[in-house]
């Protein structure tokens, strides 16, 4: 496939490069050129901007189950680690529905260019197993910190 008069921002740098082809092969970006003569299908892209997915460097994503709970709270009431909200929350959901919450999330990211979300994982390694599955065929990038 072909874009073709896309705009982007390229490199480290992010230099911005006005109305270039890019042909994709395999999901991956092969060639970007001003002109990419080829048989394959193409798509006009003018007024269009390519640019790098997006990183969510801090993120709690099970915690998406409860974001708008206590929101008039104080902050020890809401995320305290032995009587706060959250952990109680947390702790009574059951694992099929904090998966559904974490998918959910995940692909929300993705509607709004995140391509990668960096997770302060809570709950050990059932946490850290409970995000794997539930990010199981969707297609964004996990950095998974945990204590």
């Amino acid at each position: 496939m072909i874009l073709n008069n896309i705009s982007t921002l390229y490199g480290n740098q992010l230099k911005y490069i006005e109305s270039v082809d890019v042909k994709i092969k395999n999901g991956k970006f092969e060639e970007i050129s001003k002109k990419i003569s080829s048989k394959e299908k193409s798509i006009d892209c003018s007024n269009l901007l390519l640019i790098p997915g997006f990183v969510n460097s801090h993120t709690h994503i099970a915690d998406s189950i409860g974001k708008d709970l206590s929101i008039d709270a104080d902050v020890d009431s809401k995320i305290h680690p032995m009587i706060g909200l959250k952990q109680k929350l947390l702790k009574e959901t059951p694992k099929k529905s904090l998966a559904k919450y974490i998918r959910n999330s995940a692909k929300s990211m993705i509607k709004k260019g995140i391509t990668t979300f960096i997770d302060f994982r809570e709950g050990g390694l059932d946490g850290v197993l409970l995000l794997k599955s539930a990010l199981d065929n969707v297609p964004i990038r996990c950095v998974i910190l945990g204590r």
